[in-house]
């Protein structure tokens, strides 16, 4: 794993050089101790089809773009109102609430220009990928389970989990699928069970309002739940699909 990701942190460095202004460095700043989960995905499912781990270089890198500009954004005052983001002063402290929010946006608008630059790459596949991104990040799912989140109105917490985290989780999984050319059902199915499971040991750690509710050994046996659901389907896949077991595994029995 220590492989792919430094494979990865290295195309983020060259894609977003922190030293070509004041957008860059904010930019850095915030991508900087990422565990880098959504783009593993990715190149996980790569590697269970042995196609060379650049062919996903770039999409990983984009999807790790997404997701810093969600944090930032969830992290403003207006939103969650955080202080503190992977260890350090959220960005909007760190710098100012307005080159938070034009940082967002400046990730999330380069993750698709990234996209569509991604080398080795055919027309068709890149704008697979771009269409795949655009509507798990948006309104049916991740911010739309954000805005379901902040509204504070829906009973169905996993229907929420689902677009809020899943959405992306699964965009990351297709994604591998799209660059191996293989079927991306069965990766949307576990890319949503590993979200909500992941979403839920969030709230186990936070002990947040989910778990307050329902309880933890309710909410520890519906995360384990979902990731035997998500490991099923991993067995019928090339040789179980080994470094995809391991990565969800090491991301629902976690500590922090």
């Amino acid at each position: 794993m220590d492989r792919l990701r430094e494979a990865l942190n290295q195309t983020l460095t060259e894609l977003l050089p922190k030293d070509q202004g004041a957008l860059y460095e904010a930019a850095h700043y915030s991508l900087e101790g990422g565990k880098r989960l959504r783009p593993l995905l990715t190149l996980a499912v790569l590697e269970t089809y042995s196609v060379p781990i650049e062919k996903g270089l770039y999409p990983a890198a984009a999807l790790e773009m997404i997701h810093t500009y969600s944090l930032i954004h969830d992290d403003l005052p207006c939103m969650d109102d955080d202080d503190i983001r992977r260890g350090k002063p959220t960005l909007h402290k760190a710098y100012h609430e307005s080159s938070a929010v034009l940082t967002g946006d400046f990730l999330l608008t380069f993750a698709f220009e990234t996209l569509a630059n991604a080398p080795d790459l055919s027309d068709s596949e890149k704008n697979a990928l771009i269409t795949t991104l655009a509507q798990h990040a948006g309104a049916e799912g991740m911010i739309g389970g954000q805005l379901l989140d902040l509204e504070g109105t829906i009973e169905d917490w996993e229907e929420m989990y689902g677009k809020k985290t899943g959405a992306l989780f699964c965009a990351a999984l297709e994604f591998g699928a799209i660059l191996a050319r293989v079927a991306v059902e069965p990766f949307q199915a576990i890319g949503k069970a590993l979200g909500v499971a992941f979403q839920l040991i969030d709230d186990l750690l936070d002990e947040d309002d989910t778990v307050k509710i329902y309880g933890t050994q309710k909410v520890e046996e519906k995360a384990s739940q979902l990731l035997e659901k998500a490991v099923a389907i991993m067995d019928t896949l090339p040789n179980g699909a080994p470094r995809l077991q391991s990565l969800a595994d090491a991301m629902i029995h976690r500590t922090v």
